[in-house]
């Protein structure tokens, strides 16, 4: 589609999943696939795939196509504390969200805030990304 091709990737395009399914088929060649594209392959549930996914939903916290409790709500239902111990932040920062909401239930108060907790988020994406130019709050 964008002057990409390969021998693999034929494969792959005449595969046809159905919605829903895991398709076994299209897991044995995706490997292959992302070789020849140049491109590392993660298996699936492995530590390295979960980092590098956790750093690219960073990424995108911090390009703001999503927000901070969207990060935290990804990290807890896809990676979860069982995973990759580079999500614990995020994961807890998550509870602290639920916490700050029912705790004060959109009332005032001069203790933590939800946008506290967003900065929180923020610095934590900025950290996984290595982005050491961190804007001070």
């Amino acid at each position: 589609m964008a002057d990409v091709d390969s021998p693999t990737l034929r494969i792959i395009a005449g595969i046809s999943p159905t919605r829903g399914s895991e398709s076994d088929e299209l897991r044995r060649w995706l490997g292959d696939a992302l070789a020849e594209l140049s491109l590392t392959y993660y298996r699936e549930g492995s530590r390295e795939g979960e980092e590098e996914a956790l750093r690219i939903m960073a990424r995108r916290l911090l390009a703001q196509t999503i927000t901070p409790r969207d990060l935290t709500s990804w990290a807890h239902r896809f990676i979860t504390w069982d995973g990759t111990p580079l999500a614990a932040e995020l994961i807890g920062l998550g509870h602290a969200y639920g916490y700050v909401d029912s705790v004060y239930n959109g009332h005032p108060y001069t203790g933590t805030t939800t946008a506290d907790v967003d900065a929180d988020v923020i610095a934590e994406a900025r950290r996984l990304v290595g982005d050491t130019t961190a804007k001070s709050s």
